[in-house]
Protein backbone atom coordinates (compact mmCIF):
# COMPACT_ATOMS: atom_id res chain seq x y z
CA UNK A 1 0.00 0.00 0.00
CA UNK A 2 1.00 3.75 -0.45
CA UNK A 3 -0.46 7.25 0.67
CA UNK A 4 -1.70 8.99 -2.11
CA UNK A 5 -3.76 12.64 -2.26
CA UNK A 6 -7.27 12.25 -2.82
CA UNK A 7 -10.36 15.21 -3.56
CA UNK A 8 -14.06 14.20 -2.93
CA UNK A 9 -16.89 15.90 -4.09
CA UNK A 10 -20.59 14.57 -3.77
CA UNK A 11 -24.01 15.75 -2.76
CA UNK A 12 -25.14 12.74 0.17
CA UNK A 13 -28.92 13.89 -0.67
CA UNK A 14 -29.16 11.38 -3.89
CA UNK A 15 -28.50 7.57 -4.08
CA UNK A 16 -25.67 8.90 -6.58
CA UNK A 17 -22.82 10.18 -4.93
CA UNK A 18 -20.24 11.99 -7.75
CA UNK A 19 -16.21 11.23 -6.52
CA UNK A 20 -12.95 13.12 -8.24
CA UNK A 21 -9.97 11.14 -6.97
CA UNK A 22 -6.58 12.39 -7.62
CA UNK A 23 -3.51 9.90 -7.02
CA UNK A 24 0.03 10.59 -6.70
CA UNK A 25 1.17 6.98 -6.08
CA UNK A 26 2.51 5.22 -9.30
CA UNK A 27 3.40 1.58 -10.18
CA UNK A 28 0.22 0.24 -8.19
CA UNK A 29 -0.89 -3.61 -9.74
CA UNK A 30 -4.52 -3.85 -10.41
CA UNK A 31 -6.57 -6.79 -8.63
CA UNK A 32 -10.08 -7.84 -8.86
CA UNK A 33 -12.26 -8.00 -11.95
CA UNK A 34 -11.48 -5.72 -14.38
CA UNK A 35 -8.83 -4.29 -13.09
CA UNK A 36 -11.15 -2.67 -10.58
CA UNK A 37 -9.88 -0.84 -7.01
CA UNK A 38 -10.30 -1.36 -3.37
CA UNK A 39 -9.78 0.84 -0.45
CA UNK A 40 -9.50 0.15 2.84
CA UNK A 41 -8.22 0.65 6.45
CA UNK A 42 -7.97 4.63 5.80
CA UNK A 43 -8.40 7.43 8.33
CA UNK A 44 -9.93 10.70 6.59
CA UNK A 45 -11.09 14.10 7.23
CA UNK A 46 -13.42 16.23 5.11
CA UNK A 47 -15.46 19.36 4.86
CA UNK A 48 -18.89 18.76 4.05
CA UNK A 49 -22.45 20.16 3.25
CA UNK A 50 -24.48 16.75 4.44
CA UNK A 51 -21.49 14.80 3.63
CA UNK A 52 -17.89 15.03 2.66
CA UNK A 53 -16.19 17.64 0.29
CA UNK A 54 -12.15 17.85 0.73
CA UNK A 55 -8.61 16.79 0.74
CA UNK A 56 -7.33 13.72 2.70
CA UNK A 57 -4.81 10.79 2.32
CA UNK A 58 -6.00 7.48 1.70
CA UNK A 59 -3.98 4.04 1.35
CA UNK A 60 -4.52 2.21 -2.18
CA UNK A 61 -3.21 -0.84 -3.90
CA UNK A 62 -3.68 1.86 -7.56
CA UNK A 63 -3.63 5.29 -8.02
CA UNK A 64 -3.40 8.12 -10.38
CA UNK A 65 -6.83 8.06 -11.34
CA UNK A 66 -10.19 10.20 -10.89
CA UNK A 67 -13.90 7.86 -10.38
CA UNK A 68 -17.19 8.25 -10.42
CA UNK A 69 -19.33 5.76 -8.08
CA UNK A 70 -21.87 4.84 -6.04
CA UNK A 71 -21.18 4.94 -2.45
CA UNK A 72 -21.33 1.58 -0.73
CA UNK A 73 -23.01 2.22 2.61
CA UNK A 74 -22.20 -1.09 4.56
CA UNK A 75 -18.17 -0.25 3.40
CA UNK A 76 -18.24 3.47 4.52
CA UNK A 77 -18.41 4.32 8.46
CA UNK A 78 -18.62 8.39 9.01
CA UNK A 79 -18.32 9.78 12.80
CA UNK A 80 -19.01 13.53 12.93
CA UNK A 81 -16.37 15.82 14.58
CA UNK A 82 -17.25 18.59 16.72
CA UNK A 83 -15.44 21.99 16.20
CA UNK A 84 -15.90 25.95 16.79
CA UNK A 85 -17.29 26.66 14.11
CA UNK A 86 -18.85 26.27 10.17
CA UNK A 87 -21.83 24.43 12.43
CA UNK A 88 -23.75 24.34 8.74
CA UNK A 89 -21.56 22.11 7.20
CA UNK A 90 -20.66 19.09 8.64
CA UNK A 91 -17.12 17.60 9.32
CA UNK A 92 -16.18 13.67 9.67
CA UNK A 93 -14.44 11.23 10.23
CA UNK A 94 -14.50 8.93 7.30
CA UNK A 95 -13.32 4.95 7.06
CA UNK A 96 -13.26 2.69 4.04
CA UNK A 97 -13.75 -1.02 5.01
CA UNK A 98 -12.71 -3.13 1.62
CA UNK A 99 -14.67 -0.47 -0.66
CA UNK A 100 -14.60 -1.65 -4.50
CA UNK A 101 -14.65 0.75 -7.21
CA UNK A 102 -15.05 -0.53 -10.56
CA UNK A 103 -12.45 0.86 -13.28
CA UNK A 104 -15.42 1.55 -15.74
CA UNK A 105 -16.08 4.61 -13.78
CA UNK A 106 -12.79 5.70 -14.64
CA UNK A 107 -13.22 9.59 -15.83
CA UNK A 108 -10.27 11.48 -17.47
CA UNK A 109 -6.87 9.84 -18.67
CA UNK A 110 -5.39 7.51 -16.13
CA UNK A 111 -2.38 9.82 -14.47
CA UNK A 112 -3.86 12.67 -14.87
CA UNK A 113 -6.03 12.98 -11.77
CA UNK A 114 -3.25 14.72 -9.48
CA UNK A 115 -3.16 17.92 -12.60
CA UNK A 116 -6.67 18.17 -12.42
CA UNK A 117 -6.53 18.58 -8.81
CA UNK A 118 -4.22 20.98 -8.83
CA UNK A 119 -5.70 23.37 -11.11
CA UNK A 120 -9.23 23.10 -8.88
CA UNK A 121 -6.77 24.80 -6.12
CA UNK A 122 -6.70 27.92 -7.51
CA UNK A 123 -10.24 28.24 -7.87
CA UNK A 124 -10.65 26.97 -4.51
CA UNK A 125 -8.35 30.23 -3.32
CA UNK A 126 -10.35 32.54 -4.89
CA UNK A 127 -13.70 30.97 -3.38
CA UNK A 128 -12.41 30.62 0.16
CA UNK A 129 -10.51 34.66 0.18
CA UNK A 130 -13.85 35.82 -1.19
CA UNK A 131 -16.08 34.02 1.69
CA UNK A 132 -13.53 35.80 3.87
CA UNK A 133 -14.24 39.49 2.45
CA UNK A 134 -17.53 38.35 3.03
CA UNK A 135 -17.30 37.52 6.83
CA UNK A 136 -15.06 40.85 7.16
CA UNK A 137 -17.61 43.05 5.49
CA UNK A 138 -19.73 42.06 8.00
CA UNK A 139 -18.18 42.52 11.13
CA UNK A 140 -17.22 46.12 9.77
CA UNK A 141 -20.95 46.58 8.99
CA UNK A 142 -22.20 45.36 12.47
CA UNK A 143 -19.40 47.32 13.66
CA UNK A 144 -19.51 50.70 11.75
CA UNK A 145 -23.23 50.62 12.35
CA UNK A 146 -22.87 49.83 16.47
CA UNK A 147 -20.38 52.50 16.76
CA UNK A 148 -22.95 55.14 15.60
CA UNK A 149 -25.77 53.75 17.87
CA UNK A 150 -23.88 53.08 20.89
CA UNK A 151 -24.07 56.67 23.32
CA UNK A 152 -21.68 57.28 26.24
CA UNK A 153 -21.64 60.41 27.54
CA UNK A 154 -24.01 61.94 25.49
CA UNK A 155 -22.38 61.18 22.18
CA UNK A 156 -21.70 58.20 20.08
CA UNK A 157 -17.94 56.11 20.30
CA UNK A 158 -17.83 56.54 16.30
CA UNK A 159 -17.38 60.13 17.48
CA UNK A 160 -13.44 59.15 18.85
CA UNK A 161 -10.42 58.41 16.67
CA UNK A 162 -9.92 55.01 19.05
CA UNK A 163 -12.74 53.59 17.63
CA UNK A 164 -12.66 55.35 13.57
CA UNK A 165 -9.62 54.73 12.86
CA UNK A 166 -9.55 50.56 13.02
CA UNK A 167 -12.41 50.52 11.50
CA UNK A 168 -10.84 52.24 9.17
CA UNK A 169 -8.56 50.48 8.40
CA UNK A 170 -10.13 47.74 8.38
CA UNK A 171 -12.06 49.05 5.62
CA UNK A 172 -9.07 49.53 3.31
CA UNK A 173 -7.89 46.04 4.01
CA UNK A 174 -10.77 44.51 2.64
CA UNK A 175 -10.95 46.49 -0.60
CA UNK A 176 -7.72 46.26 -1.65
CA UNK A 177 -7.91 42.66 -0.92
CA UNK A 178 -10.79 42.38 -2.96
CA UNK A 179 -8.62 43.91 -5.84
CA UNK A 180 -6.58 40.87 -5.82
CA UNK A 181 -9.24 38.80 -5.86
CA UNK A 182 -10.79 40.22 -8.73
CA UNK A 183 -7.57 39.78 -10.78
CA UNK A 184 -6.67 36.17 -9.13
CA UNK A 185 -10.36 35.38 -10.63
CA UNK A 186 -9.85 36.70 -13.56
CA UNK A 187 -6.69 34.98 -14.64
CA UNK A 188 -8.40 31.61 -13.79
CA UNK A 189 -11.14 32.49 -16.35
CA UNK A 190 -9.02 33.34 -19.14
CA UNK A 191 -6.98 30.12 -18.55
CA UNK A 192 -3.59 31.89 -17.63
CA UNK A 193 -1.38 31.16 -14.67
CA UNK A 194 -2.75 32.58 -11.77
CA UNK A 195 -0.43 30.38 -8.92
CA UNK A 196 0.46 33.42 -7.06
CA UNK A 197 -2.68 36.14 -7.69
CA UNK A 198 -5.16 33.44 -6.35
CA UNK A 199 -2.17 32.57 -3.27
CA UNK A 200 -2.14 35.94 -2.87
CA UNK A 201 -5.68 37.17 -2.99
CA UNK A 202 -6.41 34.12 -0.30
CA UNK A 203 -3.60 35.51 2.28
CA UNK A 204 -4.72 38.83 1.98
CA UNK A 205 -8.46 38.34 1.80
CA UNK A 206 -8.05 35.69 5.12
CA UNK A 207 -5.83 38.59 6.73
CA UNK A 208 -8.27 41.37 5.99
CA UNK A 209 -10.90 39.33 6.96
CA UNK A 210 -10.00 37.92 10.53
CA UNK A 211 -8.76 41.72 11.14
CA UNK A 212 -12.22 43.32 10.98
CA UNK A 213 -13.99 40.31 12.88
CA UNK A 214 -11.58 40.95 15.46
CA UNK A 215 -12.28 44.77 15.33
CA UNK A 216 -15.71 44.24 15.48
CA UNK A 217 -16.01 41.91 18.95
CA UNK A 218 -13.65 45.08 20.06
CA UNK A 219 -15.70 48.11 18.88
CA UNK A 220 -18.46 46.22 20.74
CA UNK A 221 -16.83 45.87 23.82
CA UNK A 222 -18.21 43.71 26.37
CA UNK A 223 -21.39 42.98 24.31
CA UNK A 224 -18.67 41.51 21.02
CA UNK A 225 -18.18 38.63 23.43
CA UNK A 226 -22.08 38.02 23.98
CA UNK A 227 -23.88 35.77 20.91
CA UNK A 228 -26.75 38.45 20.71
CA UNK A 229 -24.42 40.37 18.42
CA UNK A 230 -23.00 37.91 16.27
CA UNK A 231 -19.94 39.12 15.86
CA UNK A 232 -18.02 36.89 18.31
CA UNK A 233 -19.57 34.08 15.22
CA UNK A 234 -17.75 36.23 12.51
CA UNK A 235 -14.75 35.76 14.54
CA UNK A 236 -14.81 31.84 15.13
CA UNK A 237 -15.71 31.68 11.22
CA UNK A 238 -12.70 33.85 10.01
CA UNK A 239 -10.57 31.40 11.24
CA UNK A 240 -11.31 28.89 8.33
CA UNK A 241 -10.24 30.95 5.67
CA UNK A 242 -6.74 31.81 7.41
CA UNK A 243 -5.98 27.89 8.03
CA UNK A 244 -8.25 26.10 5.12
CA UNK A 245 -6.93 25.20 2.24
CA UNK A 246 -3.22 26.49 3.00
CA UNK A 247 -1.95 28.36 5.96
CA UNK A 248 -0.64 31.82 5.55
CA UNK A 249 3.54 30.54 6.00
CA UNK A 250 3.18 28.20 3.22
CA UNK A 251 1.54 31.09 1.11
CA UNK A 252 4.59 33.23 1.99
CA UNK A 253 6.73 30.36 1.15
CA UNK A 254 5.20 29.73 -2.00
CA UNK A 255 5.73 33.55 -3.23
CA UNK A 256 9.52 33.73 -1.72
CA UNK A 257 10.13 31.07 -4.03
CA UNK A 258 7.80 30.99 -7.05
CA UNK A 259 7.58 35.00 -7.66
CA UNK A 260 10.78 36.03 -6.26
CA UNK A 261 13.01 33.46 -6.55
CA UNK A 262 14.03 32.83 -3.71
CA UNK A 263 15.88 29.63 -2.30
CA UNK A 264 13.00 27.06 -0.81
CA UNK A 265 12.97 26.82 2.77
CA UNK A 266 11.08 23.72 3.90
Amino acid sequence: MRSVLVFVLNAFFSGIEVVWFGGVGVGFGGFGGGGDFQFFGSQCLYRSRRGLIGWTQWSARRARRQFRFQFLFERLELRKIKKMGSRAVDANEVFFDNYVISSSTLIGREGTGFKIVLHGMNAERCLLAAEALGLGYAALNKATQYAKDRMVFGRPIGMNQGIQHPLAKNWMELEAAWMMVLRAGWQYDQGMPCGPAANAAKYLAAEAGFHACEQAVMTHGGFGYAKEYHVERYLRESLIPRIAPISPQLILSFIAEKVLGLPKSY
